[in-house]
């Protein structure tokens, strides 16, 4: 196995001076090639700072002067993929040798991106990738969001004061039976952050279940606390919005009242299903399983939640079922320690229950190669038996499935011959 050595820098840049931080992580370079180092990973934002803890004087609904002066101070710290700073890392790079992925604020007109920059020694800068996803107070430096921060109704920038969330729209249907799992908290916490910027706002969340499970409970209390008006409709009665003259009207049967309630809105979310991109193609390819709403099928629910029967081929998120985050998370922690601890061990272990085939007797008719479902069969390619078919030992499970559809014969699995057997019938 071949190995490289990688250098992980862990050093200060200088703030909001783009140039002196390229010409240091130039020096950085240099250095980590002097050690042999082949790979070279800077921290994020190491051109152009991050800038941790700024608020940017931006309360709800204004800025103030002074924030409006570091935006700017850490607007023009920002760098552009054209500029020297770039051309400095590509130079450097080039005269080492080395792979380097660094962290920039990327300035594009006038928006920030927080951007890795992929650099190979050859062919200079080759590749960026943008965070996309804003988080926490990021939201309140990006101008990606419709409403840049501001809660304000998309179409006419008015703050709206009756807002209405609709849950289970295309969840817990026929075509779709399957709940979306994280529609309830997102919509509630939403709900509580409305009321956080007007408490006199009026929300209400049209449900069929509140599946706010887990410590996800508490939210829903403080929402009902909070003035959230919760109103319950069944499967058959579902809410219908009409355009009316001074916003939406939502038609809604109150269980508890037994009667139909309008709700006027000044703005209305609706809680989508989450969809799964069911790629039938990739399922046949890798051999996994994949049940009727999409998603892939694991091994086992509680053995084996993060893999395949297919060795090698692991599982995590929303690939599996929709799930939070956090979930997600955990999910891809566990598929990366079981591939780990495959790739940890120097010999692998099998079992000797495997199919083996004969090749003077094979046909080549390829029945074995299309219905095994861990890909052991294939064709030989060189030799006096190229084009027929032989077992890969180690992906063979010795479910016996090839042996029982072979015409010719040709397959045996160890174990389970038929002089075995027939000599276990005769001893009976």
């Amino acid at each position: 196995m071949a190995r490289y050595k990688a250098a992980v820098v862990q050093a200060a840049a200088h703030p909001f001076d783009p140039m002196a931080s390229a010409e240091k992580a130039a020096a950085l370079i240099h250095e980590a090639a002097a050690a042999g180092a082949r790979l070279a990973v800077f921290p994020e934002a190491f051109i152009g700072t991050y800038p941790k803890g700024a608020s940017f004087g931006t309360p709800v609904g204004m800025r103030k002067p002074e924030g409006r002066r570091d935006f700017q101070r850490y607007h023009e710290g920002a760098i552009a993929l054209d500029g020297p700073e770039v051309a400095a890392i590509a130079e450097a790079t080039a005269e080492t040798g080395l792979f380097v992925v660094i962290g920039v604020i990327e300035r594009d007109g006038g928006t920030l991106y927080c951007t890795a920059l992929f650099f190979d020694g050859a062919a200079g800068l080759v590749a960026k990738h943008r965070k996309l996803m804003p988080t926490g107070a990021e939201r309140l430096i990006c101008a990606a969001g419709p409403t840049e921060g501001h809660f304000v109704r998309p179409s006419d920038k008015r703050r709206p004061k009756r807002i209405g969330f609709i849950q289970c729209v295309g969840s817990r249907e026929p075509d779709r039976p399957y709940c979306s799992r994280v529609c309830c908290t997102h919509s509630i916490e939403s709900a509580l952050h409305i009321k956080e910027i007007n408490p006199e706002a009026n929300v209400y969340v049209l449900y069929r279940d509140i599946r706010t499970y887990g410590e996800r409970e508490y939210l829903y209390r403080r929402a009902r606390a909070k003035g959230v008006i919760f109103i319950r409709f069944s499967v058959d009665r579902k809410p219908s919005v009409k355009a009316g003259e001074t916003g939406l009207a939502v038609s809604v049967r109150d269980h508890i009242l037994e009667r139909d309630i309008v709700i006027s809105a000044d703005l209305i979310a609706l809680a989508t299903a989450i969809v799964p991109y069911k790629d039938e193609k990739l399922a046949q390819f890798f051999k996994v399983p994949m049940n009727e709403d999409g998603f892939f099928v694991e091994a086992h629910a509680k053995l084996g939640p993060s893999e395949f029967s297919t060795d090698g081929v692991f599982l995590c998120g929303l690939a599996h079922y929709p799930k939070p985050i956090d979930e997600s998370v955990a999910h891809a922690q566990a598929a990366s320690s079981r591939a780990v601890r495959l790739l940890a061990q120097k010999n692998i272990r099998v079992s000797g229950t495997v199919a083996q085939t004969n090749p003077v007797y094979c046909s080549s008719c390829g029945v074995c190669v299309s219905i095994c479902p861990y890909s052991a069969p294939h064709w030989i390619e060189k030799g006096p038996f190229s084009g027929r078919a032989e077992i890969n030992p180690v992906l063979c499970k010795g479910c016996g499935l090839c042996v029982a559809s072979c015409r010719s014969g040709a397959i045996n699995l160890k174990g389970f011959g038929t002089d075995q057997i027939m000599a276990m019938i005769n001893e009976i």
